[in-house]
């Protein structure tokens, strides 16, 4: 079990989910549209684990299709935004390479899947996954 200073990390939104202040919390993810074909191990079951367990009067819903489906229904409610500086790992095993760009979009390639691999020792290259399963890269 997880504890809601790991799903909310910042501490304010915490604060006032636990203080009861918000009526109901929406969760989404990429594209998922049925709650029982996500697995029990995954970032959003934790997080509904984590609320259920103790929800303060928040009303807890799930959002049909994620991102995906709501932006491409409603894009004028969709903000285009910047990834933060740093690491952009997909939060769950499930997901494919090239399903992030800069544009908050899921289409596109992560910014550690952009160009090759890079030799650091003769004959030894670092890369990605995604690296290694292209076979063009590798030869």
């Amino acid at each position: 079990s997880m504890g809601l200073e790991h799903i909310i990390p910042n501490e304010e939104h915490r604060v006032r989910l636990i203080a009861g202040l918000y009526e109901a919390v929406v969760l989404l993810d990429d594209r998922t549209y049925e709650l029982d074909t996500i697995r029990k191990d995954s970032t959003m079951m934790l997080a509904v684990s984590a609320l259920c367990r103790d929800p303060r009067g928040s009303r807890i819903f799930f959002l049909k299709g994620g991102y995906e489906a709501f932006s491409s229904e409603y894009p004028e409610f969709c903000n285009k935004c910047s990834p933060p500086t740093g690491l952009s790992l997909p939060l769950s095993a499930n997901s494919v390479p090239g399903s992030a760009d800069s544009n908050c979009t899921p289409c596109g390639t992560p910014l550690y899947d952009q160009g090759g691999p890079v030799e650091i020792l003769p004959f030894l290259y670092l890369g990605s996954a995604y690296h290694a399963s292209r076979k063009d890269m590798l030869d």
